[in-house]
């Protein structure tokens, strides 16, 4: 039987001034857990995002879930490049995907440590 070392992030929802700030703090967290195999963040921590947007797409929900979507290939692909560089497997924190116009999912995306890269939608 093969065991796994698993760890368990949380991952607090802090305000990222811009992407880089929150693709820091990500890289950083990743670092503290490398001796895991499978690190497992929080769902929702991508909500930190919100405070890189302009005042005007923070005033409402719509707006925030809208102004997010700019983040959301660099999202996934820093994850799916974390998970390689620390040779391990990431269950990133859920991100608001949108799937059309104002409809959006909780998706969470694994990541793993040979560029393996899927999504599970809630």
């Amino acid at each position: 039987m093969s065991k796994i070392i698993v760890a368990a992030a949380q991952h607090a929802i802090q305000a990222a001034s811009c992407w880089q700030d929150f693709a820091t703090l990500t890289e950083q967290q990743v670092r503290t857990a490398a001796h895991a195999d499978l690190l497992v963040f929080a769902e929702y921590g991508s909500m930190g995002l919100v405070a890189a947007l302009p005042e005007k797409e923070r005033q409402t929900l719509d707006a925030q879930l809208a102004g997010m979507q700019q983040f959301s290939e660099s999202y996934s692909a820093l994850f799916c490049q974390l998970a390689q560089k620390n040779n391990c497997w990431i269950v990133a924190p859920t991100f608001p995907f949108a799937i059309a116009p104002k409809h959006y999912v909780n998706r969470a995306w694994i990541a793993g440590p040979q560029g393996q890269c899927f999504f599970q939608d809630k």
